[in-house]
């Protein structure tokens, strides 16, 4: 029986794709450096904001992938600052709004919960700012629904690293056996098979290769409602 459901928020529940890319845009141009693609950016969501820049600024002096490059990286620190409180300052219902039927069947679990004597708790683990994802709750109306809400940086870990969840599931005193993590990207099934946890995919948001990865113990989904669907098995199952 599943009574914890720790949810990715950017392309999972938030459709944020144009506020992220726009964001990291205006951030690389204000510091004299060329912009990149969609396709960049969405292959580049897995990671928290310093190493996805570092990413991109290799990416943009000839590299591939992660670097551990001082100067490079001490760049991604700076730049991918700035883009964070850009970032957070656009949070708005228009900029960051969740996607259709996801407030609405999110809302169903809780008063599902409220009317029964199954207890299930939700959460959000991001691996951006713990200040964005809480403004991205406040203006979707949707705080009270998650009993804890973490990032990156309040988490001390980013995904596939299973500290973040581990921490999370401690928080909330539920274990792996009962818990399952809902996300788009291959770190977000990463992250729950590297703790023990049941996962779902869900194939709307940057992440590419879902299926083929093996990371999704439950599968991957391809609409809001499957999804849910599948949670209110997962919720009412014995096993």
């Amino acid at each position: 029986m599943i009574t914890h459901i720790c949810f990715d928020l950017d392309g999972t529940l938030c459709n944020s794709t144009t506020l992220g890319f726009e964001s990291t845009n205006a951030a690389l141009e204000a510091n004299g450096k060329a912009k990149i693609t969609l396709e960049d950016y969405e292959a580049c969501t897995r990671y928290d904001t310093i190493t996805r820049f570092g990413v991109h600024l290799n990416t943009l002096n000839g590299g591939s992938g992660p670097t551990s490059d001082p100067e490079i990286m001490s760049e991604a620190l700076r730049i991918g600052g700035e883009f964070e409180r850009q970032y957070t300052s656009l949070v708005s219902p228009s900029t960051a709004p969740f996607f259709p039927n996801a407030l609405s069947r999110l809302r169903e679990i809780k008063a599902s919960e409220q009317r029964s004597s199954n207890t299930v708790t939700m959460s959000i683990l991001t691996n951006a700012k713990q200040e964005y994802a809480l403004k991205v709750l406040e203006v979707n109306d949707c705080s009270s629904l998650f009993s804890s809400v973490h990032g990156a940086d309040s988490a001390g870990v980013s995904k596939p690293n299973p500290g973040g969840l581990n921490f999370i599931m401690s928080e909330n005193n539920v274990t792996p056996e009962t818990t399952v993590f809902v996300g788009d990207s291959l770190s977000d099934g990463e992250a729950g098979i590297n703790s023990n946890c049941r996962t779902i995919g869900c194939s709307w948001g940057a992440g590419k290769g879902l299926e083929e990865s093996g990371f999704f113990t439950e599968g991957v989904v391809h609409s809001v409602d499957e999804l849910f669907d599948k949670l209110e098995t997962l919720i009412e199952s014995k096993s």
